[in-house]
């Protein structure tokens, strides 16, 4: 045990308009033992010049100030666990808010029932984010729910983590703001229990109009592509962590579900001025295969183990068929 309960971690990047306020609430956590650990990921505006004013007008608080150049969301989140000391770890966004009871709610709940994970609820706006799932459940079968498509969501700054279950770097090394369906899952693996508090102690802001995942879908679509296929390296992040032979014995329908589902989602998106062969390419070399071809085989596989209408379709014709149907319906 150190004598830090909790490191709360925060990347920042060019966020200074909305820091302080994100500050003031960790300030005022209600849990005295807490590290606020912050991440300048390559800010270009005065949010570091924050970040010591803070340091320097609240000596009680413990800071830990780390400054790199932009690295991307989840290398700014590894930055903040590699430089924390806490017991438990948690992230948090640099213009999200938290409310004064979150921290020692979550602590408490952890060290009570034992749990490696606990989990708040969150305030987007006029609604509730939150999990099917009360009091303290096996993570086993929450990890299947989680691979299976329903259950609980990705984010990771609804939830506090046992320091051991980031001792292996759950984020890929890798420039991606998409860290979240990296990291869940092997942290996910790594728990007995999750304990889960249906409070909405957390709050998640709308009114950054700068935010990335907010507007990278519908400013740019070629920039969408790129986001969404950098994503799809997150099977073999997933199954190196996890082992493929642990896969296969514990999560193997789920898993196969998972995969089919984020192939699927992928190919039938509309991404404006990207065309089928495209995608194809981009799953080439995901799928580490030799040809478009072989992709096709391998995704028609992958989708042959499903059983809804579209996995049905592509059962019978194939996914470039199916894609082509997609296409002149939606409009895509």
């Amino acid at each position: 045990m150190s004598n830090v309960a909790v490191s709360v971690c925060i990347s920042v990047h060019n966020t200074a308009d909305y820091l302080p306020r994100c500050l003031d609430s960790v300030i005022d956590q209600s849990l005295e033992s807490i590290e606020i650990v912050l991440v300048n990921n390559g800010s270009t505006d005065n949010s570091e010049v924050i970040m010591h004013d803070y340091e320097k007008r609240y000596p009680t608080r413990k800071f830990v100030i780390v400054s790199q150049e932009d690295r991307g969301l989840a290398q700014g989140r590894q930055s903040g666990v590699n430089h924390a000391s806490g017991d438990y770890i948690t992230f948090l966004d640099a213009d999200d808010l938290v409310s004064p009871e979150a921290y020692q709610l979550m602590y408490e709940t952890a060290i009570e029932n034992k749990a490696e994970i606990v989990e708040i609820e969150t305030v987007r706006g006029n609604e509730i984010i939150t999990s099917p799932y009360e009091g303290t459940v096996d993570s086993t079968q929450i990890l299947k729910d989680y691979f299976n498509g329903n259950g609980i969501p990705s984010m990771l700054w609804m939830r506090l983590y046992k320091r051991e279950l980031l001792a292996k770097p759950v984020f890929p090394a890798l420039y991606t703001n998409n860290e979240d369906m990296f990291a869940l899952p092997c942290l996910l693996s790594g728990a007995k229990k999750i304990s889960f508090i249906k409070k909405p102690l957390h709050t998640y802001s709308i009114d950054n109009d700068s935010a990335v995942m907010l507007n990278l879908k519908k400013r740019n679509s070629r920039k969408y592509f790129e986001s969404r296929t950098k994503v799809l390296n997150m099977f073999s992040h997933i199954e190196n962590f996890i082992g493929e032979q642990d896969i296969q014995k514990s999560y193997k329908k789920e898993y196969e579900r998972f995969k089919a589902r984020v192939i699927l989602s992928y190919v039938l998106t509309r991404f404006d001025g990207v065309s089928y062969d495209e995608k194809m390419n981009a799953l080439q070399a995901i799928l580490n295969v030799s040809s478009i071809k072989e992709t096709e085989k391998v995704i028609n596989e992958i989708c042959h183990t499903q059983n809804d209408t579209t996995y049905r379709l592509i059962k019978m014709i194939g996914i470039k068929n199916t894609y082509k149907i997609y296409k002149i319906i939606h409009k895509i």
